[in-house]
């Protein structure tokens, strides 16, 4: 799984600036040092709940709820 993030990032790094690729790389590190199993889907979803905060996911309060009582 390792290496589909680097390859991933690699890319990434080809079409971005350098001081972005910096604050991406250290991203990518600091996360996989909490959780070394983490997926790339899950460095994704961390980054864009960072960057939009958790709002956009829960569309329906209610909905959620039950949802998640349902889950417990």
């Amino acid at each position: 799984m390792k290496f589909i993030i680097t390859i991933a990032f690699m890319v990434i790094t080809m079409v971005c600036p350098a001081q972005i690729n910096d604050k991406i790389q250290q991203f990518v590190d600091l996360e996989l040092s909490y959780c070394p199993e983490a997926s790339l889907l899950d460095l994704y979803k961390n980054y864009f709940q960072d960057a939009y905060g958790p709002g956009h996911f829960i569309s329906q309060p209610l909905f959620q709820l039950l949802y998640s009582a349902f889950q417990l």
